[in-house]
This record gives structure tokens, sequence and C-alpha cells, in this order.
């Protein structure tokens, strides 16, 4: 099964979310800033899913607190299952490109699905239903527990402790057949009466037994000290079996522990559900990187995109992690998630084109704004100043409060990726020196209708700042960049600076000596980041004595107006 378009209204912090999923996604991973609402998306794909006969829902779940406006949740689902196609054949739709047709509009290419929904008004009361095939909401006959069983969710997160126990809806339950079901829940129940007397694990079904060790194998494979998997009585809830290691419940275990099991536990729903031909269904996971080291996450990550790619169940991420954002790639479904305002919710996927900028700027992908320095001296210079305007200036916060990401641009290569940037939603700007002929990545930003800040032509970064810099500064630049040169003796010399005529020949004398290798090509003079970092804090000290009109301080001051609007 796939979910092949989400519509909701009215659901926490969501006022309107349209969203058309790419039919190709296994596994769809949803990064995004931190009030985009992604756990809200997923949270109503579990309410729309879920097995039970009720919902905590409360007045707050509503978008602004106002439970007069109902909230409303659909999900369209493609590739059914044979018995949810025998169950709701009479509600077929078709679809394609983001467009429902019904059987007299049908059209080439169309796929088969159905869309169900979930309603809950001012009494707080759901109701699960099913659109018909005319696009008509059936407000007469309710989706029953029943039918929504059969879409198999199954929500892998530290909230579902239930996971790890064979009772009613647990996924241990899943890959059994419908007979063997009932034969162990009717043991389950004949051991859970005589827990408090006596336990004899013999007793227990053999496939529970089997079960514990098949996930133990793949827990192993995962992590090691992954061993001793069983099935055992729930030391506090005498009715329930649940997995063990050793002697120790599962949901007692640390969180690393518990995470491990958890995905273990889905790699096993995955690997039945292709290996036995099996009905499929819907993996949730919040915070998927949670408890897990990087290295174990990048070996995770890999394994998980292996399994989705033949799996007959979709899975869902939501993360914060750049490094789940590097190892996904964009194989499968990397999707943004932006808050554009007042609630309305835009999700866009990251193109197979992205996968060099995903790969080298996945931390930018998390934030609001994007600043592109074009290389490592502006890059350096942003982050001193961001800590500056954190502290020191009226807006007493980091840029980073305000969602902005600063990027390397690495010279003139990130203006491939300024067009994508903008059309994923990301406000971006672009900081340059102008000391070359090559302005691609300026011309490219302004041909988007994105701003550059620059300073005025022949002006590379260091040059602008020794030549309107004040004098109280001159003398700690020149220390700091013969510091920042190793071995022998300076080299600039103070004397051979001040006596210069202009600017142009002040630029030769502090150049001459190092700007060339023995290969011919330019070096910067503080072309490094931690230099570059260290030049900032210098010139910040001396902040107030820079000429409110010279051209450098009004640049800076351009991209903090930018930052903080």
């Amino acid at each position: 099964m796939k979910v092949r378009k989400i519509k909701i209204q009215n659901f926490r912090g969501i006022k309107n979310l349209d969203w058309n999923l790419n039919s190709n996604d296994n596994l769809v991973c949803l990064l995004g800033h931190g009030d985009s609402c992604k756990s809200s998306i997923l949270k109503a794909i579990e309410f729309v899913f879920t097995p039970k006969w009720n919902l905590p829902i409360k007045d707050t779940d509503f978008f602004d607190c106002d439970s007069s406006n109902n909230i409303k949740i659909e999900i369209t689902v493609g590739e059914l299952s044979d018995q949810l196609n025998d169950e709701l054949v009479a509600f077929y739709r078709y679809f394609k490109d983001g467009v429902f047709h019904n059987l007299a509009e049908k059209q080439q290419g169309d796929e088969k699905v159905v869309t169900v929904y979930l309603s809950i008004g001012g009494d707080l009361d759901p109701f699960w239903g099913i659109v018909d095939n005319e696009g008509n909401y059936d407000e007469e006959d309710r989706l029953s527990v029943g039918t929504r069983k059969l879409f198999n969710l199954v929500r892998l997160d530290k909230e579902s402790h239930s996971n790890f126990s064979w009772k009613y809806d647990s996924p241990l339950l899943k890959p059994l057949s419908k007979e063997k079901r009932k034969e162990i829940k009717l043991k389950l129940v004949e051991i859970g009466r005589n827990a408090r007397t006596a336990f004899d694990q013999s007793k227990l079904p053999q496939e529970l037994k089997e079960q514990a060790k098949e996930i133990e194998s793949i827990a192993s494979s995962l992590a090691v000290g992954h061993a001793g998997f069983s099935p055992n009585v729930d030391i506090f809830s005498a009715e329930a079996i649940c997995l063990h290691r050793g002697d120790i419940p599962m949901y007692m275990l640390g969180d690393g522990s518990q995470k491990i099991a958890a995905l273990a536990i889905a790699r096993y729903l995955m690997k039945k559900s292709k290996e036995e031909d099996q009905d499929g269904g819907f993996l949730l996971f919040d915070e998927f990187e949670n408890s897990l080291e990087p290295h174990r996450l990048r070996y995770i990550i890999s394994t998980f995109l292996k399994e989705s790619r033949e799996s007959r169940f979709q899975t869902f991420l939501v993360t914060h992690s750049s490094i789940t954002v590097e190892e996904l790639g964009t194989e499968q479904g990397l999707y943004i998630v932006r808050n554009i305002g007042e609630g309305e919710i835009e999700i866009h996927r990251i193109s197979r084109g992205c996968i060099a900028a995903v790969r080298s700027t996945s931390e930018a992908l998390f934030s609001k704004k994007i600043v592109i320095c074009e290389g490592k001296t502006e890059f350096g210079l942003i982050k001193a100043f961001g800590r500056f305007w954190a502290k020191e200036s009226q807006h007493n916060k980091p840029p980073e409060h305000h969602g902005v990401s600063i990027v390397d641009g690495k010279g003139s290569s990130m203006k491939k990726y300024l067009e994508k940037f903008k059309d994923m939603g990301y406000d971006v700007c672009v900081y340059k020196d102008n000391d070359t002929g090559d302005h691609a990545l300026s011309d490219r930003a302004k041909a988007l209708s994105l701003p550059v800040f620059e300073y005025q032509d022949g002006f590379r970064t260091e040059k602008i700042i020794f030549s309107e810099s004040p004098k109280s500064l001159q003398d700690s630049l020149i220390d700091l960049y013969n510091t920042n040169k190793s071995g022998g003796e300076p080299v600039i010399d103070k004397k051979s600076v001040y006596n210069a005529s202009d600017i142009d020949e002040i630029e030769t004398k502090f150049h001459d000596r190092y700007r060339m290798t023995p290969d011919g090509n330019a070096k910067g003079m503080f072309r490094n980041i931690g230099h570059s970092e260290e030049l900032g804090n210098m010139i910040l000290e001396h902040w107030e004595d820079f000429d409110a009109e010279s051209n450098f301080k009004k640049t800076l001051s351009n991209i903090e107006a930018w930052i903080y609007a």
C-alpha cells in the first residue's frame, strides 16, 4: 500500500495542507524547521488509520484551539491489499498527477485509489468515513475498526511500548495468519489467568519464540550486544506476553536498546511482507535518529533503504539529523516541510538533481533562510558577526533563532543550486566579494531576484577591510596576518604599509610576499574559517570606529537587516 495524497485542515498547527506524494516513494522522510508541523503530519496519519475505537482529542488539537472549525484529515491510498480491494470496491476512484476521476472520467495511466477521512467536531467525537466514487463524503456509513486495521499501521517510536508485546493490535501479531492470531490470543488469555500463580514458558506458542529469535538476529545485525531475546510474561501486566532480553522486558531497557529492537521489528515486518507475500502497511518513526550514534545511524539508514525498495510497507520518517538526510540522498522521498504562516503548510520534494547540494549543505535544509557565502573568508566573518548580533545588538538573538543557516558556497559552485533552493521555498541571499571577473554566482542570484550583498567593483574582502578599517585596527590586522602565516620572520612590515601612498600600494605591499605560490596560484589572506572568525572578532572590537557610510559596514549591516527581517 502507498499513500498518494494527504489533506489536513485545522489540526494542531496545521490550518491547511494539501500534499501529493511521489508514486515511487516507499520511504518518505520529512525534514524542516522546528515549527513546520512534521510530527503533526505523522500524528494525523496515525489518527486516520488507528484501529482504536476512540481518540484522546482535546480542544488544543484544533488549529488555534478553535473547536468551531472541524478537524478534517483525508488520506488517499493506492496499491491496496486484496482484502481492502474486496471490502472497498464500491468506493474506488481514479487518480493521477493530483487529480481525481470517477469511473466515467477514467483516463489512461490513472491509478485505482480510495480516500478515507477522519472528521472531528466540537463534541470531540471522531468520525471515520470514506469518500465515495463521486467525491462525496459519506457521513452515514462509518469506516469500521476492522477495516481500519487492514491498513496495518505500525508506529515504532518511544510512544509505543505495546510494540514489544504480543497482544491486541501488536505489530508482532500482524505477520501471522488470522487463524493463528486467534489461536495465540486464546492461549495468551489462558496464560494470563494462570500467570499470578505459575508460569510455564514451555506452554508459549512456538511461533512467538521463533519471532523473538528472528528479531534477535536482525537486532544483532544492527548493533552488538543484542542477544537472548524471548517471549515472557510482562511483570507489570500478567495478561500480556512481551519481548524480553534475558529477564528484562524490552520496554524497561535503555532508549538505545529499545530503538534497536523497534528497528529490528520494522525490518522483520518488511521482510515478512516480501518473503511470504503478505499485505503491507505503514510504518511511522518520529525522531528517527534518537538514541543512535552517528556511525550506527548511517548503517541503519542504508539497510532501511535496501529493505524499503521491495517492501510492501511504506515508511514515514521525521528527522532532525543531517546524517539521515545525507545517507538517504534523493533516492527515496526527501520532503521539505515549510510553515509559510497562519498555519499554511507547504511540502516540497527534493529532486534527484539536488543530490550534491543535499550532501554538501544538509544542515541548511533544516532552516528557513540560507546565507550563501562565496568562500571561507565571508563564511567566517558572518559566523563572528552572528555571535555579535546575538549578544551586543538590539536583536538579542542569534541568526539561528530566526531559522538562518550559513553556507560556504565554495566560489561559484553553488550557483546551480540557487534556483532549487528558491523553488523549495527557502529565502536565499548571497554574500560575496567583487575582486574577479567571475560574476556567475551574483548574476544567477540577480536573475532569480535573490538579494546579493557585495562590495564595489575590484574589492576582495581582505582589501576592503584594510582600506576602510580605522587606524586603531590596522596594527592588529597585520599582527593577526603575521601570526597566521607559518614560520620565519613577519611577512608584512608595518612601516612599509604605513609609508604607502595609497590603497593600491598598500595592497601590493600587503600581498607581494604571500599571494603567489610556486605554481602561480593566488592565495587569500584569511581563507580559513578559523582565521576569518578571528578576523571578524577583531573587526568587531573596533566596529564603532568604522565609518557608517563605508562600503564594508553598509554591506554587513544590510546582511544583518535581511537576516532579522
